[in-house]
């Protein structure tokens, strides 16, 4: 059976093709380095950033939307840095089924290993490779799609 590909929706299917890669190939680069590096992969720092960030604890829930989990995997990922100590559960003060993360001093004291390796990756990997134009750009194009439209 031959497959007919609209030209139109073949420029889309490359272009959509290419940022999955560019985003795959960096992210298992960063996951080696922080891995042979600072001994977390690099979910682990996603994690333990945006709950630096957020500079207060976050409900588990949200933490996974942040970082695209699912409630189950949000929950094993929080599993995982509790049980390395690097984050702490705590209750919400106005609703007991939620559960809040927060960074411990050991979770913080990882961020700023991890953050040293993985700025220089950046820097090197990406950083050295675009201009700061093209990167405004990026986010500009990005920014919108990053919570797309379920309809």
């Amino acid at each position: 059976m031959d497959v007919e590909i609209a030209k139109e929706d073949e420029a889309l299917i490359d272009a959509y093709g290419i940022a999955l890669e560019a985003v795959t190939a960096l992210s298992r680069s960063f996951d080696r380095s922080l891995r042979d590096e600072v001994g977390i992969p690099v979910s682990w720092l996603e994690a333990l950033l945006r709950l630096h960030r957020h500079a207060e604890p976050m409900a588990t829930g949200r933490l996974g939307k942040q970082l695209a989990l699912t409630s189950g995997g949000a929950t094993r990922l929080v599993d995982r840095l509790v049980g390395e100590g690097l984050v702490a559960r705590l209750d919400c003060p106005t609703d007991r089924r939620v559960h809040h993360v927060g960074l411990t001093e050991a979770g913080s004291a990882m961020l700023s290993k991890a953050l040293d390796v993985h700025t220089r990756d950046l820097q090197d990997l990406f950083g050295a490779r675009t201009s700061e134009s093209d990167r405004e750009r990026l986010v500009g194009i990005l920014e919108p799609l990053r919570h797309p439209s379920t309809g």
